[in-house]
């Protein structure tokens, strides 16, 4: 069963659709944590803020795994995600992408299980 956390609050959708809910009623947040598990070994984690996102994949538990990327972005700033927990990350903005983008890596993510071939993932090992 793919279970999706938003900011501690556990569901199980069933399919896109319902996954497309969970995110819309979630858009307006200021700060998001997401995350897809349930599909094979693998995890996806989607952080945004009001205009950026930072996406890790993790291809099994304990994996350091693989992270966004954006190589028209400024490596000198930085943006601040909250976690669900309170605690504030501070990633380069070449660590991340578009909002948008990361909502549409996450469906892609549930649809394939598979890292977005329109992101520039690196391996974090």
């Amino acid at each position: 069963m793919i279970k999706v956390t938003i900011n501690n609050q556990v569901y199980h959708p069933s399919n896109m659709i319902d996954l497309e809910h969970l995110i819309n009623d979630s858009k307006h947040l200021d700060f998001m944590e997401i995350w897809i598990e349930g599909i094979g070994d693998s995890s996806l984690c989607l952080m945004t803020n009001k205009e950026k996102a930072f996406l890790m994949y993790l291809r099994h538990s304990g994996d350091c795994g693989f992270s966004s990327r954006n190589s028209v972005a400024n490596s000198d700033k930085y943006c601040d995600f909250k976690l669900s927990n309170g605690q504030i990350d501070s990633y380069p903005e070449n660590w991340t992408v578009d909002k948008e983008l990361g909502f549409e890596s996450l469906k892609e993510y549930f649809r394939t299980g598979e890292r977005d071939t329109k992101i520039s993932w690196e391996y974090d090992g």
